[in-house]
């Protein structure tokens, strides 16, 4: 079973889903930085906040197992370095990041206004590729890979350049 929702607000609440088989579970964090969580997640921001949804993955790790947690970073958000990071500090914590790329949506608020380049998205799958081979992440599910570049990078598709990001 896979639930993305958000954290509720009795954190205690999230120690119940370790009694759900195979479960996996995530709270989206959409960008690492915490500003940029701010304009992005202006209602996350209001009704969580950054540090809150981060203490309830750890608390959903602890519950359901390490890897089996996952919260989305969306590559094009932000710098690539910051998504890596954020990448990189949920990995380390045994936290499944999987990291999706933005898709440009007129009827949304952010409008045309981002559209990521090969270049970004080709330094966030490398350096997503090194996660994944330095820890266990574990995608959603199988086959998992119209937005996300976890089900490729799993794959060791992103591995032995050379990469010529110009």
């Amino acid at each position: 079973m896979h639930l993305i929702v958000m954290p509720p607000h009795d954190l205690s609440l999230i120690d119940q889903l370790g009694e759900i088989p195979n479960l996996h579970a995530g709270f989206n964090l959409e960008v690492w930085d915490s500003d940029r969580f701010t304009e992005i997640a202006p209602g996350k921001t209001a009704d969580y906040g950054q540090a809150t949804i981060l203490t309830a993955l750890g608390r959903l790790r602890d519950a359901i197992g390490a890897y089996r947690a996952h919260s989305i970073l969306i590559a094009g958000l932000e710098a690539a370095d910051s998504t890596l990071t954020g990448a990189r500090q949920l990995a380390e914590e045994g936290i499944s990041p999987i990291l999706n790329t933005y898709h440009s949506d007129r009827h949304s608020a952010l409008g045309l206004t981002i559209r990521p380049t090969y270049q970004h998205l080709a330094e966030v799958a490398v350096g997503l590729q090194v996660l994944h081979d330095a820890y266990e992440i574990q995608p959603y599910w199988k086959g998992c890979g119209r937005n996300a570049l976890d089900f490729e990078a799993r794959h060791g598709m992103f591995r032995d350049g050379p990469w010529d990001f110009s």
